[in-house]
């Protein structure tokens, strides 16, 4: 069963991150956005996405950011996290 759930976080996270995501860098989450865009570590980039999440909920880039984040969490091998995120993506943009 946890191979089943894992195989559909996967699968879900390559959907998200296939798709590009356009922004308004001028505005305050399309610059929030791009600082994440530019962020190199991985931890500080999961903090910044994390923060995201929290200040721009209604963001029509939430569902990009809540599909990042679920990569993030696979990676560091978070499986409920990673689910939880999938699920907030696929809420943000049925």
């Amino acid at each position: 069963m946890k191979s089943v759930v894992l195989s559909a976080a996967l699968m879900m996270a390559a959907v998200c991150l296939s798709f590009g995501q356009a922004f308004d860098p001028s505005t305050p989450d399309g610059g929030m956005i791009a600082a994440i865009q530019k962020e190199g570590d991985a931890a500080k980039k999961q903090s910044m996405l994390e923060e995201f999440v929290k200040t721009y909920p209604d963001s029509k880039n939430a569902a990009w950011a809540w599909g990042q984040l679920q990569g993030s969490y696979l990676q560091a091998q978070q499986y409920d996290k990673a689910m939880e995120a999938g699920q907030k993506s696929l809420a943000s943009d049925p």
